[in-house]
């Protein structure tokens, strides 16, 4: 598997220090990256890599699988192999299984965001070079090993958002509430309520993901949000017949009812 690896990452590289005047043409689920990008995500990443692809070599016995799913050691899809293809990387002949083709197209991946949430949820803090779906994915795979770990998970406390839910529709919060538990009770609420309040609150939910991504706020202007100004920004937004879909417009009704939050 070593040799494998050594023959990949030599043919990435190939590609990523081969100077191009455009970059090649590409599928819409493959990620426009520079070459500068691919090197660095690579450079970053291949140590660990190899150590992964060991382990895994270590825990191909049912009995002592460990993190690695059964799935890991099948051969490659057609679909993954095109993807690599379309990604300009040539395994030299070599049969990849099905789990080193999803590592190597995950390290070109952001995390997905329940691994994301999960990894902040225990405190595992990964750099910007190594934060990607194969390494978060990992991480996760460890921690979830955990008997303790798995049911910490599942009893999380609801989350800011959640209760925002409550406090938005002037509905009481049940003390200790779990993550799931409040998914459960906001559905059981939007189910009896109908169609407008669901999507009223799909709207503020996606709004406020918009207003939280730092680069939408520096366009606007503005300070992170708290979400007790965010909500009341959305109400008087929506009560005056505004698109509350759209995070400028919510930004500047927030930048009225707090000045102090604009950027200077």
């Amino acid at each position: 598997m070593e040799l494998l690896l050594v023959i990949l990452i030599a043919a990435v590289l190939a590609y990523v220090m081969t100077p191009r005047k455009r970059a090649p043409s590409r599928s819409p689920d493959t990620p426009a990256r520079s070459m500068e990008d691919m090197q660095r995500v690579l450079d970053a990443n291949i140590g660990w890599l190899r150590e992964r692809w060991a382990l895994a070599e270590e825990h191909r016995q049912p009995q002592s699988r460990g993190i690695f799913p059964r799935w890991f050691y099948d051969d490659a899809t057609e679909r993954q192999l095109a993807r690599l293809a379309r990604m300009h990387i040539d395994t030299g002949g070599r049969i990849l299984s099905k789990g080193q083709a999803s590592d190597v197209i995950g390290l070109f991946e952001p995390a997905d965001e329940e691994n994301a949430d999960i990894l902040k949820h225990f405190g595992v803090v990964l750099q910007p070079e190594v934060r990607n779906e194969t390494r978060a994915r990992h991480e996760v795979a460890k921690l979830m090993l955990s008997a303790a770990n798995q049911e910490a998970w599942r009893n999380r406390p609801a989350s800011a958002l959640q209760k925002a839910f409550f406090g938005y529709f002037g509905v009481a919060l049940p003390r200790g509430l779990s993550q799931p538990e409040a998914d459960d009770l906001i559905e059981q609420h939007l189910e009896a309520w109908g169609e407008a309040k669901r999507r009223e609150w799909e709207a503020f939910e996606m709004t406020f993901e918009d207003l939280s991504d730092a680069e939408i706020r520096a366009d606007i202007e503005l300070k992170k949000v708290p979400l007790s100004v965010y909500s009341e920004a959305f109400k008087k937004v929506l009560a005056a017949g505004g698109d509350v879909e759209d995070p400028y417009v919510l930004g500047e009704q927030i930048k009225v009812l707090r000045p102090d939050l604009k950027r200077r």
